[in-house]
């Protein structure tokens, strides 16, 4: 029983750490797309980043 609770912990640790790595995959994505954005608006109104 002790090794199965501790098999499930180390499950659950690691699927928790690609949640994590996916949280911070989707916000550096967001914000490069903020970034794109910003820059394609500056060229817009003829500045350029």
């Amino acid at each position: 029983m002790y090794m199965k609770t501790e098999k499930l912990i180390q499950k659950r640790k690691s699927t928790h750490i690609a949640e994590d790595l996916s949280d911070t995959y989707l916000n550096e994505v967001s914000f490069f797309g903020i970034v794109v954005e910003m820059s394609l608006d500056l060229e817009k109104h003829g500045k350029t980043i």
